[in-house]
């Protein structure tokens, strides 16, 4: 796809973004359903155009098997998924990390904040 994309106009090109996790999943008439879908899919939300994000799981197994560097981008929430998930970009040379995008860095407020607590928030239902 880097080549066929490669003198495109941006609106012109595929890109592609991964997700890998291990984990469970039920196939039911063609479909699957499951944690190793959630998180997977979740997984891609994050990768940056042309990559690839995986769980701690899958980086356990494929570190040191492949030849492969991997940027550790900590445990960022994941939509619907109440646990932790360690989450890994596979390092692509020249490629920017969505977490680190060059914006600046926003100050702290030194002042509290007006809106309520997310753990509030998260039991009303109306914010649900």
């Amino acid at each position: 796809m880097a080549e066929r994309n490669g003198d495109l106009a941006p609106e012109h090109r595929i890109e592609f973004r991964m997700g890998i996790h291990q984990g469970d999943i039920v196939a039911d008439d063609g479909d699957i359903f499951g944690d190793g879908v959630n998180v997977a899919a979740r997984l891609e939300g994050l990768a940056e155009p042309g990559g690839i994000c995986i769980s701690g799981r899958v980086q356990e197994d494929a570190a040191g098997g492949l030849d492969l560097a991997f940027e550790d981008l900590g445990q960022p929430p994941l939509k619907n998924i109440r646990r932790p998930v360690q989450v890994y970009c596979v390092a692509r040379p020249g490629a920017t990390s969505p977490f680190r995008s060059g914006l600046p860095e926003l100050p702290t407020p030194n002042e509290p904040s007006a809106a309520p607590p997310l753990r509030e928030m998260l039991r009303d239902q109306a914010q649900e």
